[in-house]
């Protein structure tokens, strides 16, 4: 036994029955292993490549970046050509429809110049020849068969329809304040024509004159008496034909046969009516016989508020015109039937019918006001 015991610490020296460490005898040394530092140059080798690679990718960026600017610019530079040459396409456009409006608005006054002057002609025209048809004995027959030449009216219309603003230069002169509170006359001569204008203050609201002013338009009740008929062609557009006598101091008559288109116009500023006639004169001389002349009136008559309360402020103008079929003016203005028969008739004739309007109104304002 002893023996034994002596040979036992050989036998685990033997490399035949050498067992292996116990795994957990073996982690101190692994551990030393894996504490061990990497080389440096190992290091710098990684950090290297790590930046060659990205180098190389920050090149095929700015390379990618620089082909689609050189692409935008391409592009950008195109789109500025082309919109440069359409900007110069269309300026030449607009430089080409400025000279051709200049064309047509010369070629427009023209035109317009011959309508004016055509239509000029052809009122004159017009009314030369409704001047032979007007005489006593037609508009005798007219009135007794209540029958009317709507052809010399359509004319005068048109004619009057011209002169719309004398309306308006009638608001515009009654703006300013009259000197005095009588009543002003003015009459202006021109060759082959006279023109009469009425300043007035009425003692009555605007409203009331005009209504008082059309309702005896309308009614027909003017000075001629029965030799006036009237037609109503609209509302506010009214055909009159009359027939008046003038005894002259010498003891021979004047008969006037006239035909009048009168419209009514009630705006913002007041009220106003404007008339267009057409008169045949016919009468004889003890030296020269028998005569005749053609005359036009026009006239304008403005109503409107004053600055005082409950009166009124009217202008009225009226102008002569006389119709020479040769034209010749100066000649026929300055002929004694003219100068001593027409013109002071006339004058005549607008005071006469002025102060019987003005009668009328205030007669029809005071029967309404007591009614």
């Amino acid at each position: 036994m002893e023996a034994l015991d002596h040979m036992q610490p050989v036998a685990s020296h033997s490399p035949t029955q050498t067992q292996p460490l116990h795994p957990s005898k073996n982690v101190p040394r692994q551990r030393k292993r894996s504490n061990r530092a990497t080389p440096s140059w190992i290091k710098r080798r990684d950090e290297l490549q790590s930046l060659r690679q990205q180098t190389q990718e920050m090149e095929t960026r700015v390379a990618f970046l620089e082909m689609n600017r050189e692409n935008v610019t391409v592009d950008t530079l195109q789109n500025r050509q082309r919109v440069k040459t359409m900007a110069m396409v269309e300026k030449k456009r607009h430089y080409a429809a400025q000279d051709e409006n200049e064309q047509l608005k010369r070629k427009l006054r023209r035109v317009m110049s011959l309508k004016t002057a055509f239509q000029t002609v052809l009122s004159d025209t017009e009314l030369q020849e409704a001047a032979v048809l007007l005489n006593e004995e037609s508009l005798q027959i007219e009135m007794r068969t209540r029958h009317f030449n709507f052809g010399v009216f359509d004319v005068l219309e048109r004619r009057m329809d011209n002169r719309f603003f004398e309306m308006e230069e009638s608001f515009r002169l009654m703006q300013q304040p009259m000197a005095t509170t009588d009543t002003n006359t003015i009459e202006t001569n021109f060759v082959g024509a006279v023109e009469f204008v009425r300043l007035q203050l009425l003692p009555f609201p605007n409203d009331a004159v005009s209504t008082a002013m059309w309702a005896m338009i309308t009614a027909g009740g003017f000075p001629d008496g029965e030799d006036s008929i009237v037609h109503r062609r609209s509302e506010n557009v009214l055909a009159v034909n009359s027939h008046v006598t003038v005894r002259l101091e010498s003891g021979s008559n004047i008969d006037i046969a006239t035909s009048t288109v009168i419209k009514k116009f009630e705006t913002a500023k007041g009220f106003a009516v404007l008339t267009e006639a057409i008169s045949n004169w016919t009468g004889e001389d003890p030296h020269s016989g028998a005569w005749r002349h053609i005359t036009q009136e026009g006239g304008c008559f403005a109503m409107c508020d004053y600055s005082s309360p409950g009166i009124c402020q009217s202008r009225a103008m009226l102008r002569l015109d006389i119709d020479s079929q040769n034209g010749n003016y100066q000649q026929l203005a300055c002929s004694s039937t003219i100068q001593e028969i027409v013109i002071p008739s006339f004058r005549e004739l607008v005071d006469s019918r002025h102060q019987f309007v003005e009668n009328a109104m205030f007669d029809f304002i005071r029967t309404k006001g007591a009614m």
